[in-house]
């Protein structure tokens, strides 16, 4: 009887070992994880950070185009202005010529 309580123990130890391997392990793969988890969040943040760049330059690109395109017609009608003033000059200045 000695012997088999002897026997159990040993395996109860055994398997108390084993069992305390087995956490030791899981816990070493759960910090593993929270790692590369971090590591995706960071990823993810700078990715994010990007975007909003990107998209503010996008804005501004939008913004400078809207501008331009004003500008452009402002530009025209002051040529279309010019052009006119140039056809009334030389009507006027006609009647001069010889």
């Amino acid at each position: 009887m000695m012997q088999a309580e002897s026997t159990n123990a040993q395996v109860s130890t055994e398997a108390v070992n084993r069992s305390r391997e087995t956490m030791l392990g899981i816990e070493s793969t759960a910090h593993a994880l929270v790692a590369e988890l971090r590591g995706v969040a960071a990823g993810l943040q700078s990715q994010q950070s990007g975007s909003q760049t990107i998209t503010g330059e996008i804005e501004s690109v939008a913004k400078a185009t809207e501008e331009n395109s004003a500008g452009a017609g402002q530009l025209a009608a002051s040529a279309s202005r010019l052009a006119e003033a140039a056809r009334r000059m030389q009507q006027s200045t006609g009647s001069f010529r010889c």
